[in-house]
């Protein structure tokens, strides 16, 4: 008894530890992935370079997965990938959950097996499955290419955008055309349903689905580019979680800090500005002062000028029904009449009669106008001695 439950014992702690080597390696190989999103492309190509990866081939209905490794030549100096070995061949029309099941075994063995941090996977098709043209477009759309390209699908192609899965590859350009040469490749989103629905239910996420090549490493094109950046939201997601959670903490402890700043400062400017507004009293009060004593200046001078509307008073009402002015000069405290009138001597002696006018007197010969036999005059008034200002009651006269 004391032997079996020693043995138990034995057995139920490693059962835990290598639960627990599971989850540490699980948990070293997502933080190495979501490294690796971060890197740049140049940089996430180099860091894939010499690691396997599993190729899955689709013809006819049916996947078959296979194991790559890398081989190392030594008469080359050089690596590539070698097919190692068929780990799964399954029908996408007869998916049972023990064949799965089988598979998902089969896949976790492969992943153990080969001492690596992670494993791209590859969908491969064949050439006939899709549909690859060669187009010739406009130089200027090489920076929306892809956005043009499903704009103009049905144009290029029997399906509508949405219908497809679609990638290109520029070919050449032709900087004195401003042209470029590509190849579309269109594949039904249809052909790859049943594709995707598998990988789905194994957990597998292929990083490339393109048409085989010649050889047994290249395959063109990728026609998961939009599908591959939705599964990526994910990582980000969480490392943007990750970040704010980052930033939050520090608000927590700097803003306190920032707050008790910020309220010493505006103090420190208040009392800055009441100091200011008392050294500067004084001043503005004597530039009020100034300025009153200014527009009191002005109001004077302005009262002390004649009004012109009281000299058309005065004009009026005093010059003959038989006289025209035409023109009036008004300079300061000089007026000057242009005109015609029956008699300009008597013109004359009626502006000198009245107290507005001082020392009238012709400022040029007398002519007469031969087509209205009137006399043609240019009268000055020296001075206009007197200012006549409106008020309610009429017309005051100083």
């Amino acid at each position: 008894m004391p032997d079996d439950h020693f043995a138990q014992t034995t057995g139920s702690s490693t059962f835990s530890l290598d639960i627990l080597l599971r989850q540490l390696q699980t948990g070293w190989q997502w933080w190495l992935s979501q490294l690796q999103q971060m890197l740049p492309a140049n940089a996430t190509t180099w860091f894939h370079a010499n690691q396997p990866r599993l190729l899955i081939e689709f013809e006819r209905g049916q996947l078959t997965c296979r194991f790559q490794r890398t081989v190392q030549d030594k008469t080359k100096d050089s690596s590539s990938l070698k097919a190692d070995r068929q780990i799964f061949t399954l029908n996408t029309d007869e998916v049972t959950a023990a064949q799965l099941d089988d598979i998902r075994s089969k896949l976790a063995e492969a992943v153990s097996d080969s001492r690596t941090h992670g494993i791209t996977s590859v969908v491969c098709l064949a050439a006939n499955q899709a549909l690859v043209k060669t187009l010739r477009l406009p130089l200027a759309t090489v920076d929306n290419l892809r956005d043009v390209l499903g704009f103009e699908m049905d144009r290029f192609t029997p399906f509508r955008s949405e219908q497809v899965y679609y990638d290109y590859c520029i070919t050449s350009r032709e900087p004195v055309k401003q042209t470029l040469t590509l190849q579309l490749a269109v594949i039904p989103r249809a052909t790859l349903a049943p594709v995707f629905a598998v990988l789905d239910q194994l957990n597998l996420h292929p990083d490339q689905v393109g048409l085989r090549c010649n050889s047994i490493e290249q395959v063109e094109f990728n026609f998961i580019t939009d599908r591959s950046e939705k599964m990526k939201k994910d990582s980000r997601y969480r490392w943007r979680l990750a970040g704010i959670a980052m930033l939050l903490l520090s608000a927590i402890i700097v803003l306190p800090l920032w707050h008790l700043h910020q309220l010493s400062a505006d103090l420190r400017a208040e009392i800055d500005g009441v100091k200011q507004e008392a050294l500067d009293a004084s001043a503005l009060l004597r530039i009020q002062q100034t300025l009153e004593q200014q527009l009191r200046d002005v109001i004077t001078i302005k009262n002390q000028q004649v009004a012109i509307v009281d000299i058309l008073r005065e004009l009026t009402s005093i010059v003959p029904m038989d006289t025209w002015i035409t023109r009036l000069e008004f300079n300061r405290d000089q007026l000057k009449l242009h005109g015609e009138s029956g008699n300009a001597s008597k013109l004359i002696e009626i502006l000198d009669n009245s107290p507005l006018f001082t020392d009238v007197s012709f400022y040029s010969p007398v002519t007469s106008n031969p087509r209205t036999g009137k006399q043609r005059f240019v009268i000055t008034v020296a001075e206009v001695k007197v200012t006549l200002t409106s008020t309610e009651g009429g017309r005051a006269i100083e």
